[in-house]
């Protein structure tokens, strides 16, 4: 529980970093509270009272973040608030009463008011566009025309390290593969409830432990062997493996195909 706590006062801190304004919606419902006489339909205010405070408190968001089975990150469940609805709607009851006011002291209260909007919190994180994800697709179209060369067959089912999987597509979307890029990527899919299965998420971790990007210690991994027959078993017709792949394992994987594998690019090629 106490590990729950802290991941909710982490998280919490990093929401006026996300672009999500809790100290504006906080005075706005005040503000809205306040001149709650002269609203006529309140089950706005009322529902986002609710779930601000369900959302805010710790103890309640302990037992909704629970709830969700701890699948979805705490700030994700900020959405169940209506932040901007909620403050638009103040914003808007704000202007009407600044309206009728003297001239000045109501243009003062505007430029307050956007002021304090701009003091709040940020538009959120922009992704950098200029390094995309495709930086190596040359490299990778070079490597799947080599592929095709070697394997004589426009039907490739490809399973590689991430840094191609993530382009082939791109590159040449004849090309299949044994799982995509929200494997590791969650966001990509959504956060959908859908997954992989067992074996695709076994071949996904072994491939990552070859590539040094998970720690060989922390889990059972598939074996070498156990790996190039699961993939074979589910189409797969071409492996990559790492370059820098550890010599034990690539001499393992080598004995049990009885042949070495073919250099391409920065990778070490199979065709099944």
């Amino acid at each position: 529980m106490l590990e729950v706590f802290n991941q909710l006062a982490k998280d919490l801190r990093t929401l006026q970093d996300d672009g999500r304004l809790i100290g504006l919606l906080v005075i706005a419902l005040f503000f809205l509270w306040f001149i709650r006489g002269e609203i006529k339909d309140k089950f706005l205010l009322f529902y986002g009272t609710v779930m601000t405070f369900v959302i805010l408190c710790p103890v309640t968001a302990f037992f909704v973040v629970k709830y969700q089975t701890l699948f979805y990150n705490y700030v994700w469940l900020v959405s169940y608030i209506p932040m901007t609805v909620l403050l638009a709607y103040a914003f808007v009851c704000l202007i009407e009463k600044a309206v009728k006011m003297e001239k000045k002291t109501g243009i003062a209260v505007v430029f307050l008011t956007v002021f304090m909007v701009i003091l709040s919190g940020s538009l959120g994180e922009f992704e950098d566009k200029s390094q995309g994800t495709y930086d190596n697709a040359n490299e990778v179209k070079e490597i799947i025309n080599t592929i095709k060369e070697q394997a004589g067959s426009e039907d490739i089912v490809l399973y590689a390290p991430r840094a191609v999987m993530c382009t082939v597509r791109a590159v040449d979307p004849s090309v299949k593969l044994i799982y995509g890029r929200d494997i590791w990527d969650m966001r990509l899919g959504g956060y959908s409830y859908d997954s992989y299965s067992e074996d695709q998420t076994q071949l996904f971790l072994w491939m990552s432990r070859e590539e040094r990007l998970l720690n060989p210690f922390d889990r059972d991994y598939l074996g070498h062997t156990e790996a190039v027959d699961l993939a074979r078993k589910k189409g797969v017709n071409v492996i990559l493996l790492p370059g820098d792949i550890d010599c034990g394992d690539l001499e393992i994987i080598v004995n049990h195909m009885n042949s070495e594998p073919v250099k391409v690019g920065q990778y070490l090629m199979y065709i099944l």
